[in-house]
Order: C-alpha cells, then structure tokens, then sequence
C-alpha cells in the first residue's frame, strides 16, 4: 500500500483514539463539591460527609441530564459530498495531498487522493469502503487491494468499524452507543463522559454554540493509542455546523503522527456516484 494511502487510512481509523489508561485518569476527575455554610450548631463531620456527598451526586445528575441532548445531537444525512486539502506528518515522510470524499449514510465512504509531484497534480489513489470491506487503487505501484474489514482492524491492531469512520468525516461523536456516566462544567465547555462494553468516549462541547470542541475514545481492549482531535472553524451547511478545519494529534506504537484537515467545500444530500474501476493489467492482491 502506497505511503500516502497508508497515512490517509491510518489517521481516519485511528484519528480520535485514546488509551483507556489516561483517558481514565482524565475522565474520572471528581466534579468540584458544594461546600456548607457553617452554622452554630455543631453538626458530625461524618454527617458533612454525607451531604456534600448527596449535594455532588444531585448536581452530576442534573448537570448530566441537562447536557443529554448535546449527546444525542447528531448530524442527520443521506450523502454527504467533500473536498479537503491535507497535510500529513509521520514518521516516514511530510505529504500534502488533497481528497474528495463521497459518502452515503451506512453503506459507503468512496475517497479519491491526489498529490503533486514536481509541480503536477496526479492521482494517487481511491479507496471504497463499505461496512464490511475496504478496497483500494493504487495508481503509483498499479496494485489493486480487497481486504474484509475485519482485516484492516488486525493489520492496525485497531478495532475499527464503519460507523467510527463515518461519524470521524462527518465530525459527529465518534460511537453512538452506551451512556453519559459523567459530566464536568468548565469555563467555557461541556466535558461529557460516554461508556459502552467496548468503548470510552470523552467528548468536549462549546457552550457557546453546542459544537464539539474535541472528541476522545479508548478501546478497552486497546492502551496503545494517545491522541486527540479538534474541531474547528464550523459553518452552517444544510442545516448542519460542519467543522472544516481538523487536527488530529496521534502518538501510537512510540511514533508520531499528525493530519490536518481544511475542507474547502462539503456539502450534503446531493445525487452521487461512487466509480471504483480496476484499471487494465493493475495487480490485484487481498
């Protein structure tokens, strides 16, 4: 697989991956604790105890119901249609590239990359990814790549699905699954806990207009990942606040990598097309 397309899949399946062992150590920050106003009456310490501990566990209850609907929010599609310049660090090489990303809600994610060599602008590859293959064209090393998706989750060592990679692009919680089991208020930010069987989530909302701010998640059968997302720069698209501008920060396996994500333009719910042709005499491998 081509340098390029290597760094593309990697930083969109693994682009928002947490370890479990910091995650937690950052998720299970205690919310701060009411405090009591003394009184004249000599009230046991063990008593105190008790109603600071009941007054928190109300407040988190009520900080956690008020900020449900921002978790349930999500960006509602049918296609979803994108071109987005990238720059791409890691450890073997620097690379700027561009990519057009087609989507239609649960059934495919089609990814056509170019990149410029000595000045010219030329295909690099495409890549079509449904919810239970991913399948790509490698235009420099004409070699053509089926793999089931359950494959690509071993080659990475990263349980991936569909709808993660989906819910990535669309810069939407990266699962929709499991439930809030605790919340922080900030200054400025909503900082909301998710927890599933298989997942940890922490996800980060402005106050100021309800957007994700950043998005966390650790596999819990997983601790080799560190990183996060931000999303910024949100337009009004469709209805939809799109974040076009990413950068996903990733340390995994003791390297370093980096994507920077500028959408100059995206749009949804257009009639397309999804063309993936194996060209003439291209070597197919699985």
């Amino acid at each position: 697989m081509n340098k390029y397309l290597k760094g593309v899949a990697f930083i969109f399946i693994i682009g928002c991956c947490l370890p479990a062992c910091r995650l937690v150590k950052v998720m299970k920050q205690p919310l701060p604790k009411h405090t009591i106003d003394s009184t004249k009456h000599a009230v046991d310490s063990n008593k105190k105890v008790a109603i600071n501990d009941t007054i928190a566990a109300n407040q988190k209850k009520l900080l956690i119901a008020a900020v449900t609907p921002l978790w349930n929010k999500q960006i509602v599609y049918n296609t979803f249609n994108g071109k987005a310049k990238m720059h791409y660090d890691g450890p073997e090489q620097k690379v700027d590239f561009v990519t057009h990303i087609r989507m239609r809600k649960d059934s495919v994610i089609w990814i056509n990359i170019t990149g410029s060599f000595l000045g010219i602008q030329a295909q690099v590859g495409r890549v079509l990814i449904t919810p239970d293959s991913v399948k790509w064209i490698n235009h420099l090393q004409k070699e053509v790549t089926f793999m089931a998706m359950s494959q690509a989750s071993a080659l990475l060592n990263v349980p991936i699905d569909f709808s993660l990679l989906q819910n990535f692009i669309l810069g939407n919680t990266l699962r929709n699954s499991g439930g809030i089991t605790d919340a922080t208020a900030l200054p400025n930010a909503w900082a909301i806990q998710i927890e599933d069987d298989s997942s940890m989530q922490r996800v980060t909302y402005n106050k100021a207009d309800s957007t994700i701010a950043n998005a966390q998640i650790a596999m819990r059968n997983n601790y080799s990942l560190h990183g996060i997302t931000q999303f910024t720069n949100y337009l009004l698209l469709s209805g939809h606040n799109f974040s076009v501008n990413r950068e996903a920060n990733i340390q995994y396996g003791g390297k370093q990598y980096y994507l920077g994500i500028n959408f100059q333009n995206a749009e949804f719910d257009q009639q397309l097309d999804y063309p993936f042709s194996v060209p003439a005499k291209f070597t197919i491998t699985h």
